[in-house]
């Protein structure tokens, strides 16, 4: 279980795209202030 739920289905894609060899050597995180980007 995530710490933070409204995060899993993005947290899901990262975890595929990983598993596939496919992950991007950066990637940019954004979103209202609060939400937790930084946990």
């Amino acid at each position: 279980m995530l710490a933070l739920p409204w995060l899993a289905e993005r947290y899901q894609q990262l975890v595929q795209r990983f598993g596939a060899s496919t992950l991007h050597h950066g990637i940019l995180l954004s979103g209202p202030q609060g939400v937790g980007k930084r946990e």
